[in-house]
């Protein structure tokens, strides 16, 4: 696709939505004017990161404020705009007690998106976010392709029945457009939409990933859908804008404008030739072709408005299990077991939301993604477990799931073989030190026990001498002839006794070492057995802490809620009572004036002031005289008390 003239701009309605941010961003990136609309522009936090989607853009996003359900403000934000993307629509996380609560907003605003496109005549193209549910009407199983539209109205959901009464209404509002107002449009059927988040809002795209990292149900339900990643909607959105291909005005080939009707006789003949072509190859021409081509050329085009966005199918138990796999490792609690249909059914009774998954339950319905692939130009749509897993970081990263004290991030694998690698180091420091101060103490040990030896040796080898000494002088006093044969004798015996001596010293040593190292060998098994032990108390008072962790945060912010809550309720409960205890002021003070109003200015007589004066004097005399009275009756009272 082209890149976009500095002169073109795209309002897209709804920009701080999950599909409307990615356009938003796309568009940017392309070098479009983009012009967004919002509910409220008082509240920055959620309008902030519309403004911030691509930082260095080329021209900054502007934004308008608009109500789908009213016309004021929807002439001025289409003026200047060539092409009009509209997502703007509800889309309830449970079913609402009226129906109409959903389908008027809907309708309503296409209404007046397509009331101003008209008005404003500088719209070339309207692409309008429609649904996959406004082609199946739910999830009953088959196969099904733009051609299709949902028979029993009635029998929808609010959401289904409002996407699909605002498409009719799209259709018709065009069809009835007047020469010079005219306008193309194109409509696009996203599925299941997947993927990263970028705004700051919970939406219910986000309610599947969300409910499947907390474990919400416990037990995953047998539940299949058509899915797509929501870079390939936003991509889809853009390409349709432009694509000569993707717009159409109504279902009938005469009522479209000549260049489309150009385009697509054109296509056709092309087409038409390359058959022919390759016909001639293999069998003589005939009669077939040239009807074939007026057939073709004269078909119903509706499908050709609209636009399938499904990558594939998948289980609700394959988003569960890429999930266990990528964060189940960080601290995340995934559920795995399936859940069985009949606590589906006794859940249904109390609550119609889950009564809605029975008619879906264990049921494929495919869509075909022809045209998503040929015409919108997506040929490789983007892998649902890459999407499931982008959105899951998206989720925890923005603050809507909790991190776990063990969350590290996509790089979570190195980091964990680096925080490995580490404790292993530190527990390889440990057993050295260990072995090196038993060594040195081994070392001491036999340091000592040889010099003992030593000296054992050295004294009994002098005993020796002297009794050897004093048997040799008797004996040379005795008899000097035997002296030769008996030294010899007692040599040989000395040796003898002194191999003995030594070979028994030997065995002890031996035996001493081996009871040394049977020793060592045991004290070497309980300080492992005691590493283990230490290890295994530090990893369940780690996890201990991150439970305890994760409730305190839970506590806190249950507090803060139930704090906003009463503040809020307070605020609601003050506010009348303030007004009320106003209007009592006011009317208290309007009453005051009044009475004083009618009473009459009364005035006194001098007679009256000189009596009032004469008793003023006597009246002070007489409380004087009540006072000193009671102070003497009370020192009685007290003396009284003294002297019982």
């Amino acid at each position: 696709m082209a890149e976009a003239s500095a002169t073109e701009r795209v309002l897209v309605t709804g920009a701080s939505g999950f599909i409307a941010t990615h356009i938003i961003k796309q568009l940017q990136e392309k070098g479009y004017q983009v012009r967004g609309t919002v509910r409220s522009l008082e509240n920055e936090k959620k309008i902030k990161h519309i403004k911030e989607l691509v930082p260095d853009a080329a021209h900054p996003v502007e934004l308008v404020e608009t109500d789908l359900t009213k016309e004021d403000g929807w002439k001025s934000a289409v003026e200047g705009c060539t092409y009009v993307i509209h997502t703007a629509s509800p889309l309830p996380v449970k079913s609402p007690e009226d129906e109409n609560d959903v389908i008027t907003p809907a309708v309503e605003g296409v209404k007046n998106v397509l009331k101003a496109s008209k008005e404003a005549k500088c719209v070339k193209r309207l692409v309008l976010t429609s649904a996959g549910l406004a082609i199946i009407g739910f999830m009953q199983g088959g196969e099904f392709s733009e051609k299709d539209w949902p028979e029993n109205e009635d029998d929808l959901d609010a959401y289904a029945k409002s996407k699909l009464k605002a498409e009719k209404e799209a259709w018709e509002f065009v069809k009835n457009l007047e020469d010079g107002e005219k306008f193309e449009l194109a409509v696009i059927h996203p599925t299941a939409v997947l993927g990263p988040v970028l705004h700051n809002q919970m939406g219910t795209s986000m309610e599947i990933m969300k409910r499947i990292l907390e474990k919400n149900p416990p037990m995953i339900p047998k539940l299949n859908i058509p899915a797509v990643d929501v870079r390939d909607v936003a991509k889809a959105h853009v390409v349709a804008m432009t694509e000569p291909e993707a717009a159409g005005i109504s279902e009938d080939r005469d009522s479209q404008p000549p260049v489309i009707r150009l385009y697509k006789v054109w296509e056709k003949l092309l087409k038409f030739i390359i058959l022919t072509v390759n016909h001639s190859h293999n069998s003589p021409m005939d009669l077939s072709f040239p009807l074939l081509f007026l057939a073709w050329s004269k078909s119903d085009l509706r499908e050709g408005n609209r636009h399938i966005l499904s990558t594939d199918n998948i289980w609700w138990s394959e988003i569960a299990a890429y999930v266990a796999e990528e964060f189940k490792p960080q601290g995340y609690k995934i559920a795995s077991v399936a859940c069985p249909k009949i606590a589906i059914q006794i859940s249904s009774v109390f609550d119609k939301n889950i009564k809605a998954i029975l008619p879906n339950w264990n049921k494929v319905t495919k869509l075909d993604n022809t045209r998503m692939k040929e015409v919108l130009k997506i040929e490789e749509p983007i892998d649902l477990k890459t999407s499931v897993i982008d959105m899951a970081y998206s989720m925890i990263e923005g603050g809507f799931v909790k991190k776990t004290s063990k969350y590290r991030g996509r790089n979570w694998r190195e980091i964990f073989e680096k925080e490995k690698a580490e404790k292993e180091q530190v527990k390889a420091e440990k057993v050295a030190a260990r072995k090196a101060s038993k060594k040195l103490k081994k070392e001491s040990k036999k340091e000592n026990g040889d010099a003992e030896a030593v000296k054992e040796n050295g004294e009994a080898a002098a005993e020796d001498g002297g009794e050897k000494k004093d048997d040799t002088k008797d004996e040379e006093k005795k008899d000097d002839a035997k002296e030769g044969g008996e030294k010899e004798e007692e040599t040989k015996a000395a040796a003898a006794d002194g191999e003995k001596v030594e070979e028994k010293e030997e065995a002890k040593t031996e035996e001493k070492e081996k009871d040394e190292s049977k020793g060592d060998k045991k004290e070497e098994e309980k300080e492992q057995t005691e590493e283990k032990k230490e290890e295994t108390k530090e990893e369940t008072k780690e996890e201990t802490k991150e439970e305890e962790k994760e409730a305190e945060e839970e506590k806190k912010e249950e507090t803060a809620k139930e704090e906003e809550s009463k503040e809020e309720a307070a605020k609601e409960e003050e506010t009348p009572a303030a007004e009320e205890a106003a209007a009592e002021k006011t009317e208290k003070e309007e009453e005051e004036k009044e009475k004083e109003e009618e009473k009459p200015a009364e005035e006194s007589s001098p007679a009256e002031t000189e009596d009032k004066k004469e008793d003023e004097p006597a009246a002070e005399q007489a409380k004087e005289e009540n006072d000193e009275g009671a102070k003497e009756e009370a020192g009685e009272g007290a003396a009284e008390k003294e002297e019982s």
